[in-house]
């Protein structure tokens, strides 16, 4: 159809929103690339000097993120997608035979929340 002058045949623009009166939301955008995070935190009683590999895992096992506690027994693992995770606080067994588990669980699931920390905490003591 050739051009035409004549805009009879199209809408108003007047009542047309026009490109500078939208403002789309991330939702129409595809999403934001900014991820939701949250943080955990613990505290392993009782470690004597031992510093066990704490590993944080997938549901398929694969690895999220790991760290050591430090002297006093306190870890942190920051900027972890939202989700749920298997956490094992002695990824390696160090603990083996040469610790007993007073409160708390080795190996449990957690769930990180958006812009909130997760804490753990598992007591130990040695044999």
């Amino acid at each position: 159809m050739p051009f035409d002058d004549n805009l009879s045949d199209y809408e108003d623009p007047a009542k047309v929103p026009q490109s500078s009166q939208i403002v789309p939301t991330d939702a129409q955008m595809g999403g934001s690339d900014e991820q939701k995070t949250g943080s955990i935190s613990g505290h392993i009683e009782g470690l004597q000097g031992l510093l066990p590999e704490i590993m944080l895992k997938n549901k398929d096992k694969s690895p999220v993120d790991f760290t050591n506690p430090d002297d006093k027994g306190d870890f942190w693992m920051e900027n972890i997608p939202v989700g749920k995770y298997e956490l094992c606080l002695d990824e390696n067994d160090d603990f083996d035979n040469q610790y007993s588990i007073l409160k708390g669980k080795v190996t449990r699931i957690v769930e990180v929340k958006e812009s909130s920390t997760t804490t753990v905490y598992l007591e130990v003591k040695k044999i």
